[in-house]
């Protein structure tokens, strides 16, 4: 069950594009994801894609994210375009059954309208 949990959620994540944009850096749009990403609000992941996001908040339905002790760690930034090495933890509940996991993965950041945004991530 933790794993189909653990696929459930990277499904959701790249049904989105895990495309957030928001703030004035990378780690910014990177935190209005995973913030919009655990209230399951597709719409704010939709906002502020930087391509047209497919964010469904029918996905989540019975599914409830916590991301505790998250870190954030920006690397190779450049005018348009870094990489956001996010960690911590995660706790997912689904249905009557909860799991927590410890989680690492690099959101590749880009630019929309002059703003950054998540354009994919690598290694979950």
């Amino acid at each position: 069950m933790k794993r189909f949990a653990i696929l459930i959620v990277l499904i959701m994540i790249s049904s989105m594009a895990l495309a957030a944009c928001g703030g004035g850096s990378p780690t910014d749009a990177a935190k209005t994801a995973i913030e919009a990403m655990e209230k399951g609000d597709a719409d704010k992941l939709n906002e502020v894609a930087c391509e047209e996001g497919e964010a469904d908040s029918g996905a989540l339905e019975g599914v409830k994210i916590k991301f505790d002790d998250v870190k954030y760690e920006e690397k190779n930034k450049e005018d348009d375009s870094a990489d956001v090495l996010v960690s911590g933890n995660m706790t997912m509940e689904v249905g009557e059954e909860e799991m927590s996991q410890d989680f690492s993965f690099t959101l590749k950041m880009g630019k929309k309208d002059g703003d950054w945004c998540v354009k994919t991530f690598e290694g979950f």
